[in-house]
């Protein structure tokens, strides 16, 4: 990742992590508002859990 700018870190089950662009993250978002089973995609959405993260400065 490319310092200076922001990311989004989730934190899912089992301790499981991934490090998301911005763009990438709203690009899944879309694809989970697309998808057919929405409580699925709802108690995904929940379970994602977040961390946004500002770009550094310096």
């Amino acid at each position: 990742m490319k310092k200076g700018k922001g990311y989004v870190e989730t934190l899912g089950p089992n301790g499981s992590r991934r490090i998301w662009t911005p763009e990438e993250y709203e690009a899944f978002l879309k694809k989970l508002d697309a998808h057919p089973d929405q409580h699925r995609a709802e108690l995904l959405r929940r379970m994602l859990n977040p961390i946004y993260h500002e770009p550094a400065k310096g």
